[in-house]
């Protein structure tokens, strides 16, 4: 009987330490699985982070591009003028205008026939307005809605709302900010039009200082003209030369439709 009852107590023994013994490993899986599911929850918390992120970010972008599209008017005549140089990153249908941030950029979506814009070398943040490519200005929708890039009877009609025989109105155009053109302007509509020159098609890749280039589109609807305000004339607007395959980067002054 002291044998017998020996035995359980040692058997009994024998099993609660065998359990103790499991004890420790099904902790630890418990633990691992508890700390998975932790990592899971935190995983997911981060996405929804993300996610909200990016919406605020999207909201972000899509508020700076409808201010910068919204275009502040001058009324000259019976025409309605854009105040400042286009700023603008995409087409008014929500498509990209890819951004070159280097001659080499620039050169090579102008080869591809890729509508892009640029800044001007001195201007790190396009305060100046963004110039254009050929590929950008002739799409038919650069301009903000409602806005249409000027064509060169709006510069002729432009020209005759001073008088029939107006054309050496150049001087109620240019900045009256002293230190832009060497002979200011009385900005008589606070057009804030500056000598900020234009992309040179060519290696010397800048002109700067005494003109400012603008697109308008030619009386030939397969080309674009130069426009140009200059120091070295009085007229408002010259057109300087018709492009095509050229790749300018110009400026734009967009007129109401």
């Amino acid at each position: 009987m002291k044998t017998l009852l020996l035995f359980i107590i040692i058997s009994f023994g024998l099993l609660s330490q065998k359990n103790k013994s499991k004890n420790p490993c099904e902790n630890q899986e418990n633990q691992l699985f508890n700390y998975s599911n932790s990592v899971k929850e935190y995983e997911s918390r981060l996405i929804e982070k993300d996610n909200k992120i990016n919406l605020l970010s999207d909201s972000i972008s899509s508020i700076k591009q409808a201010v910068s599209a919204k275009q502040i008017e001058r009324k000259i005549g019976n025409q309605i003028w854009s105040s400042d140089n286009l700023k603008i990153a995409q087409f008014n249908d929500g498509g990209k205008i890819s951004f070159a941030r280097s001659k080499e950029e620039w050169d090579s979506c102008f080869r591809e026939k890729i509508p892009a814009y640029c800044f001007f070398k001195d201007d790190t943040t396009g305060s100046k307005g963004f110039l254009y490519n050929y590929y950008a200005f002739s799409s038919e929708k650069l301009a903000p809605k409602g806005w249409r890039i000027p064509n060169q009877k709006d510069l002729l009609d432009l020209n005759k709302s001073f008088g029939k025989d107006s054309i050496h109105t150049a001087i109620y155009f240019k900045s009256s900010e002293v230190g832009t053109w060497k002979n200011p302007g009385n900005d008589l509509f606070n057009m804030n039009i500056k000598p900020f020159g234009f992309r040179l098609s060519d290696s010397k890749e800048w002109y700067s200082g005494s003109k400012i280039y603008f697109a308008c589109q030619s009386d030939d609807t397969n080309k674009f003209a130069i426009i140009v305000l200059t120091e070295f004339n009085d007229d408002i607007f010259i057109n300087e030369k018709e492009i095509e395959t050229e790749n300018y980067g110009l400026y734009v002054r967009c007129i109401k439709q």
